[in-house]
């Protein structure tokens, strides 16, 4: 730090300095500590670090959206069980989970899963 910056600073204080140029992600060791010189280079290394706040609130929240709707998916799935499907209702939900019939014949093949007549079907009908 003395290095680049002239200031001397104890381990302790060089620590907590290091955890806030971790956590100033876009911004280069030389910049950081050229910033760290002046009052104004410590408002751009603020600036850095309310940016990098925005990014993770910003996946935060889509992560957590990313979870409400897998719970959501999750409970329909769980109540579509419980209402005890026929073979076919259950065929049909495994598509729309899997996104295309293409794709449910492909694992059922790879798993080596029986195929009934609405799957050999299907593989006519895709080939």
């Amino acid at each position: 730090m003395k290095e680049r910056t002239g200031a001397s600073v104890t381990a302790e204080e060089y620590a907590e300095i290091e955890q806030i140029y971790l956590y100033a992600r876009y911004m280069e060791k030389d910049e950081f500590c050229s910033n760290w010189k002046t009052k104004t280079g410590r408002r751009a290394i603020m600036a850095a670090l309310v940016k990098q706040i925005y990014i993770l609130n910003e996946k935060n929240h889509n992560t957590g959206l990313i979870n409400a709707e897998l719970t959501e998916k999750q409970d329909g799935i769980i109540d579509f069980l419980l209402g005890n499907p026929d073979a076919s209702a259950m065929r049909r939900k495994a598509i729309e989970l899997l996104g295309d019939e293409r794709e449910y014949i492909r694992r059922k093949c790879e798993r080596n899963l029986p195929l009934d007549d609405e799957d050999k079907a299907a593989i006519l009908r895709l080939l």
